[in-house]
């Protein structure tokens, strides 16, 4: 099961490859995870994935969403990873190495 509401691949014109890694990255939902995604397609021909990570505390309790963004280069290789937050989600996502964590996920 996919989650893009609102990321219509059909509707970008994507290489083969883009789509594949798009359609892999956007069927990763959960640990974390749990928005749903967007996609925009650049004027450089680079497909921008978008969502949300929720930060959890040590005791089980979420503190923040941190957005981010998974640039898909070609051919079809994740070029970049990045976060757009506030300084709390900066912390948090700092405190749980976040950037390394949606690496290794992805």
């Amino acid at each position: 099961m996919a989650y893009y509401d609102n990321a219509d691949l059909d509707d970008l014109a994507l290489t083969f490859m883009q789509r594949k890694t798009a359609e892999n990255v956007i069927d990763i939902h959960g640990s974390g995870i749990d928005a749903d995604w967007t996609a925009t397609l650049q004027k450089n021909g680079k497909l921008v994935l978008h969502n949300s990570y929720h930060a959890m505390n040590e005791w089980g309790s979420y503190v923040v969403w941190i957005d981010f963004n998974v640039k898909v280069g070609e051919p079809g290789k994740i070029d970049a990873i990045t976060l757009s937050t506030n300084s709390a989600g900066r912390y948090w996502a700092d405190r749980l190495d976040l950037v390394n964590y949606l690496w290794d996920t992805f």
